[in-house]
């Protein structure tokens, strides 16, 4: 299966054939070429090495910073030379590279943007390359604008990928902004961690994959279920250390703002934010509406009060003028 061969796609066929060891590709090649992803004739990436494309989407639902990592294993002292001395030649061209991958990052994001119908923007690029222990890296990083589909609260990201195949040592893993609910995910992932989904090689994917369609509940409403559950416990707490009779509360009122405030939030991990949203003004409603006899208590109670309040002014009012007719 051919795959869209981009430095930002997760699938990358594999130019080289044969037997393909460190030794035998220049580095300079490997790290024009961000590694390929598809393994060549005989070999499986991770028997060297092992590539993940890592797509960090923000909080905002469509900005993805992308991250590939070229793990390489360097098993002898001859493997550790070779890479420094190529590190020592990308030190000294590294702003060359740099600008060589800002123009393949860009160039592909155009495809993208002319695939999707969907103008994105390269924000930041970079490229790294160092040791660690046994093993060589190759990093390169992107940060693009508006990368994932935004439908009202609805998003989707994959939308611009070709499908294609990974191998044995291939990582993808998608990380959603931490309040995101997944709706769908296709093809089903190898691993899911919290807000992270990732699939290991080898994989088939078809057209528009990987595809994740998730929403990110909006801050006001999160703060709103939060305001009104935290004013039901208030109330009910009342009632428990006796400040409010059960008389002065519409208790079914109150359990009926439960109910709607236990549905807003089912909707609201399945994604169904306008269900949540309408679930939460009736439980809001129902809250108000459990409260209207303790504020006509209230309300009663503070008549009397500034009813009282003036009959004692008067007096006092009258008192003072025949303490003054006395004393005159």
């Amino acid at each position: 299966m051919t795959s869209w061969k981009g430095f930002l796609s997760p699938l990358n066929p594999n130019p080289f054939e044969g037997g393909v060891t460190l030794r035998t590709i220049p580095l300079t090649l490997i790290l024009l070429l961000s590694l390929p992803l598809v393994g060549g004739q005989g070999e499986e990436v991770g028997e060297l090495r092992t590539v993940t494309n890592h797509y960090y989407i923000e909080e905002d639902g469509t900005t993805v910073t992308f991250v590939r990592e070229v793990r390489v294993l360097l098993p002898d002292q001859a493997s550790k030379e070779d890479f420094e001395r190529e590190l020592d030649k990308f030190k000294t061209t590294r702003s060359e590279r740099e600008l060589e991958w800002r123009k393949e990052a860009l160039r592909e994001i155009q495809e993208y943007s002319k695939r999707t119908g969907r103008k994105m923007s390269l924000i930041s690029s970079e490229i790294d390359m160092f040791i660690s222990g046994d093993y060589g890296y190759l990093v390169f990083r992107a940060k693009i604008s508006n990368f994932c589909l935004k439908e009202k609260y609805k998003y989707v990201f994959g939308d611009q990928f070709q499908g294609g195949t990974i191998v044995s040592g291939v990582t993808i893993r998608v990380t959603l902004p931490l309040k995101a609910k997944v709706i769908e995910v296709s093809p089903p992932p190898s691993n899911v961690r919290g807000n992270e989904i990732e699939w290991l090689g080898p994989q088939v994917f078809g057209e528009e994959e990987p595809y994740i369609e998730f929403v990110v509940p909006p801050k006001d409403l999160r703060d709103r279920i939060i305001d009104v559950e935290n004013a039901i416990k208030i109330v009910k707490s009342k009632i428990r250390r006796g400040e409010i009779s059960k008389g002065q509360i519409n208790l079914d009122k109150l359990s009926e703002a439960e109910e709607h405030l236990e549905r807003a939030v089912e909707y609201m991990e399945k994604g169904l934010i306008e269900k949540a949203m309408a679930e939460v003004n009736l439980a809001q409603k129902s809250y108000e509406e459990s409260l209207e006899g303790y504020r006509h208590e209230i309300y009663y109670s503070l008549a009397v009060a500034i009813a009282l309040m003036s009959l004692l002014m008067l007096f006092v009012r009258k008192r003072l003028k025949k303490v003054k007719r006395l004393q005159g």
